[in-house]
């Protein structure tokens, strides 16, 4: 496997709710970046951002999807 087909491994991108949770949680880390990037330097790039709920999201996106990556702690 390489990075540009683990999507593979999701089993259920036919469900359009998985997938616009997928989306979704994609989007909002993709603002977030964003966010920290263009506001946030030094210890407030690692702490303003609430990484662990973009992380959080995106897991509960996988598992959503049937991706392996969402069944991980």
């Amino acid at each position: 496997m390489t990075s540009g087909d683990a999507w593979r491994y999701a089993t259920r991108l036919e469900d359009p709710e998985a997938v616009r949770q997928l989306l979704q949680a994609a989007l909002t880390a993709l603002g977030t970046i964003e966010f920290a990037h263009k506001n946030c330097s030094g210890a407030d790039f690692e702490t303003v951002p609430d990484w662990r709920r973009v992380q959080a999201d995106l897991r509960a996106a996988m598992k959503a999807v049937g991706h392996p990556a969402g069944d991980k702690a």
